[in-house]
């Protein structure tokens, strides 16, 4: 064999050497990148356990129902605060740690309520406990302390208060359900007692047939939006108390009325806000915010207080569990996400809305996911709500999530909006969506909201969903 056969040969096997070496390169490059952590939120696991135990913590006794102005409510902003930290989420650029402060007026209870009738001789007939027999709208404006004792007057019917000989003044005007149209809306009652010269107003309140479903009386804080330049006390009554009010008028005995309580100016209360920083500097601006109100409407002053575990201690469960999974995933999202637990929402949506008046990250590209009253263990389909009276533009989250409900096998319904921290976001043009399960039957807005109505399952399906929502927009 001649030398230049022989250098070919040499040539050739080389080459084939190099090209086995460069495929077994490729190839181990391959089994590298296949090695990479696979982002797989939607089967994560979802500890159900961790969200109950936070559940838990938020109504035991020592947050007395959360109320704001008060120190169990103190208290829960500390805890989710204690949770940012373990979690390790970054607090935002213009605070200092994770609360942003902010004040707000309140008036709370000083004492129980008392309710009472009263016979001709002084002596009292019967004494209403206070939450399950009655619950109060509106007190007074020219005082917060409150001592009554009137004679009643039963509306009839609504002629009678454009009757001119029909004389109101002096009276307790009583109200039958029939006729509670007159007062509007529950939450923000017209002032009849004003307007007819009344002492007072009460109305009964049916919990065999109400819109809501509702089976107890609920307790609403006194919120300042009430205060007109002048209004007098207003009272909700179950029906076998008005009955009992009823009988009363028609024997003469009068009614007392006592209460007294305080109203705070400029409270300080905080939101709480940690986030997860997106890896993606086009993403800069478009926050995911996944928020949930912790507040509750406080202690009734009689030994029971108002525990507040599906509204809304469901709710911050539910966010910090989600806040785990995406923290502790081995790859983090493009998008930034923050996590907001809100204060004063049933106060009317006061955190909230001075979180958007005073932003601490940009919202011009952000949506918002409010998680409020999630998990009931009641057989409630799952309801995707916006804001009431927004644009078709305000639903892409919650078209976006019925999509995934529906590929989850999650049923669900959309064709309601309804009010809650969502609402503050909607109204400055950000994209919004209220996850709940509308059970308000169980006890909403009284001492029989525990944590019997709440479902590890349910809250489960909550936290899957907002997951698969994540994987699809943040990664």
């Amino acid at each position: 064999m001649n030398k230049d056969i022989r250098n070919c040969i040499q040539c050739f096997i080389i080459l084939v050497l190099l090209g086995s070496i460069l495929i077994g390169c490729e190839q181990e490059h391959k089994e590298v990148v296949n090695k990479e952590p696979i982002i797989n939120l939607k089967e994560t696991e979802i500890r159900q356990e961790d969200m109950l135990r936070h559940i838990e913590e938020l109504i035991s006794e020592k947050y007395k129902g959360r109320m704001v102005g008060t120190e169990g409510n103190r208290l829960a902003e500390d805890y989710i605060v204690e949770n940012f930290q373990k979690l390790g989420l970054k607090g935002p650029s213009g605070i200092k740690g994770y609360k942003q402060t902010y004040k707000q007026d309140v008036i709370l209870l000083e004492e129980k309520p008392l309710l009472q009738t009263i016979d001709k001789s002084g002596n009292v007939s019967t004494d209403f406990d206070y939450v399950d027999d009655f619950i109060i709208r509106r007190l007074s404006s020219e005082t917060t302390s409150v001592n009554m004792t009137s004679p009643l007057i039963m509306l009839e019917s609504a002629d009678m208060l454009i009757n001119k000989n029909v004389d109101f003044e002096g009276k307790i005007l009583l109200i039958p359900a029939k006729l509670s149209w007159l007062v509007g809306k529950p939450d923000y009652p017209a002032d009849l007692a004003i307007k007819y010269n009344a002492s007072a107003v009460i109305c009964e309140f049916d919990l065999s047939d109400n819109v809501q479903g509702l089976k107890y009386l609920r307790v609403t804080p006194l919120q300042e939006s009430w205060q007109q330049s002048d209004y007098k006390p207003f009272i909700f009554v179950e029906s076998k108390t008005f009955d009992m009010l009823t009988e009363a008028e028609k024997t003469g005995k009068k009614v007392r009325f006592q209460s007294r309580a305080t109203p705070l100016k400029f409270v300080d209360a905080a939101n709480v806000i940690g986030i997860i920083p997106g890896t993606d500097p086009e993403f800069e601006y478009s926050y995911i915010i996944i928020g949930a109100h912790f507040d509750h409407v406080g202690d009734n002053l009689d030994g029971t207080y108002n525990a507040g575990a599906l509204d809304n201690a469901s709710g911050p469960a539910a966010m910090l569990e989600i806040a785990r999974i995406i923290k502790e995933n081995k790859i983090a999202p493009k998008r930034p996400i923050a996590f907001i637990g809100f204060n004063g929402e049933s106060s009317g949506f006061k955190g909230s809305r001075h979180f958007v008046s005073n932003p601490l990250f940009s919202l011009g590209k952000a949506v918002m996911i409010n998680l409020d009253m999630v998990g009931a263990s009641a057989d409630e389909k799952l309801l995707l709500a916006k804001a009431p009276n927004t644009s078709s533009a305000m639903s892409v989250p919650r078209n976006a999530l019925a999509k995934y409900a529906e590929e989850l096998g999650i049923d669900y319904i959309t064709d309601f909006s309804g009010g809650s921290d969502h609402v503050s976001f909607a109204e400055i043009d950000v994209p919004s969506v209220m996850i709940i399960h509308p059970d308000f039957k169980n006890g909403y807005h009284s001492p029989h909201d525990t944590i019997e109505d709440i479902s590890g399952d349910k809250l489960e399906e909550v936290v899957r969903l907002v997951l698969y929502y994540i994987q699809e927009n943040a990664y």
